[in-house]
């Protein structure tokens, strides 16, 4: 094979295995930055419901439960790049909700809605194109819903209930896109410097070659003309 073309296949090898290496790192970064964004959310609407008074207090009774989740809106309402929020009972109807005509609704269709219920923290990042999202389309293109499952008190970790944080995460996304241009940066850079040294490689290695050859060459001349000396009369 040619060194030309030994070197050129060599390079795309290296800039593919970089860019696959900036593209799983990428994707690992954002994944746990994501989670770690929406556990500390869970964890902060956990720790509000205990201060006003815990999990059974806010879900049991639903009339006191509205009375409550209207004072703790305020406080949610308040915290940066959230727009929204809504309380789910075990029934998937809307037990509380700064859109007053979404109280009472059902919604037994939302899948994100169903994992909370199930115990688990559930996210969904989209176009807002669901039925219960009639009255924030006007509003927003594209929210981050944080489904916050709540457990009861007791050692049973019954789910009582769900709360649904809307967020505009803006400043997430633009930490993560940042987050991604770096990493990709770092291993195309990488990559090229690994290409420069294997070409700086390659070309010593020809050099040397070349001297190997010139030296032999040098060596059968010198053999020849003493050669020829000795067969003079």
């Amino acid at each position: 094979m040619k060194p030309r073309r030994f070197m050129f296949l060599c390079f795309l090898c290296i800039v593919a295995l970089s860019l696959t290496m900036g593209l799983a790192l990428s994707s690992l970064m954002v994944r746990s930055v994501t989670e770690w964004e929406w556990e500390n959310t869970a964890t902060l609407v956990r720790l509000e419901v205990e201060r006003a008074g815990g999990p059974h207090a806010l879900f049991t009774d639903p009339r006191e439960g509205r009375r409550r989740w209207k004072e703790l809106s305020g406080f949610f309402i308040g915290l940066p790049e959230v727009v929204r929020l809504k309380v789910w009972d075990r029934e998937a109807t809307v037990l509380w909700s700064d859109e007053a005509r979404l109280i009472g609704q059902r919604f037994p269709d939302n899948r994100e809605l169903r994992a909370a219920l199930a115990g688990r923290v559930s996210v969904e990042i989209k176009e807002l194109t669901k039925p219960e999202h009639a009255f924030e389309r006007g509003r927003f293109a594209t929210l981050a819903e944080v489904y916050v499952p709540i457990f009861s008190d007791d050692t049973s970790r019954e789910v009582l209930g769900v709360v649904e944080i809307y967020k505009t995460p803006i400043r997430l996304f633009a930490a993560l896109w940042w987050g991604r241009i770096v990493i990709l940066t770092i291993s195309l850079a990488g990559g090229l410097s690994l290409s420069l040294l294997l070409l700086l490689l390659v070309r010593q290695s020809k050099r040397e070659q070349a001297r190997q050859i010139q030296e032999m060459t040098s060596l059968l001349e010198i053999s020849k003309a003493s050669s020829s000396t000795l067969d003079l009369p």
